[in-house]
């Protein structure tokens, strides 16, 4: 009798522990197929995001450009304003695009912006530079959809000299990069 009484225990205290080992490897065991499943989601999306720089022209006069009263920037010696354009050339919409990073860096390595503040009025803010897309307000680019960006440029001691050659980077919310050679005429 005692025999059955401890093989009773044994096997109520196997399925116990076999029940506590499930119930606690069990989620552990979704969580990390799930995180699996959004990483390969990531890496697929990034494969998939793909843009190009096709022109970036800087603007040279007062900034807002005529019929509209200069108010912000003579455009004296130096670039107001530089418009860039984009093509999405991947599968997937980009958004948003207000999670855009642009920055600008001077040939000469004299002159670098980092992160360049996103203007949600689409004005020119005086100070530092900014930037928006137009239309304002745009927030999901789709693929072969070509995106207008203005860079409004920086004011007083740090502007962007005529003749000069600077670089532009716009890097995606993912991590995708692209950059853009230009020159400020003279």
């Amino acid at each position: 009798m005692d025999k059955v009484l401890v093989t009773g225990l044994l096997i109520i205290a196997a399925v116990t522990s076999v029940a506590v080992i499930i119930g606690s490897i069990g989620p552990t065991i979704g969580r990390g197929g799930q995180e699996a499943k959004e990483s390969q989601l990531a890496a697929a999306k990034k494969i998939a995001t793909s843009f190009t720089i096709f022109d970036v022209i800087p603007s040279i006069g007062p900034y807002p450009p005529p019929p509209a009263q200069a108010n912000a920037c003579s455009g004296a010696g130096h670039s107001c304003s530089i418009d860039i354009w984009i093509k999405n050339i991947g599968q997937a919409e980009i958004e948003p695009v207000s999670a855009l990073d642009i920055s600008l860096l001077s040939s000469t390595g004299e002159y670098y912006r980092d992160n360049i503040a996103r203007d949600a009025n689409c004005s020119y803010v005086a100070g530092d530079p900014t930037w928006y897309a137009l239309p304002c307000g745009k927030e999901i680019w789709l693929p072969n959809e070509t995106l207008h960006l203005r860079l409004n440029g920086p004011r007083n001691l740090d502007r962007l000299s005529l003749g000069s050659h600077y670089t532009v980077y716009v890097i995606t919310r993912n991590g995708v990069q692209e950059k853009f050679m230009f020159q400020v005429p003279q």
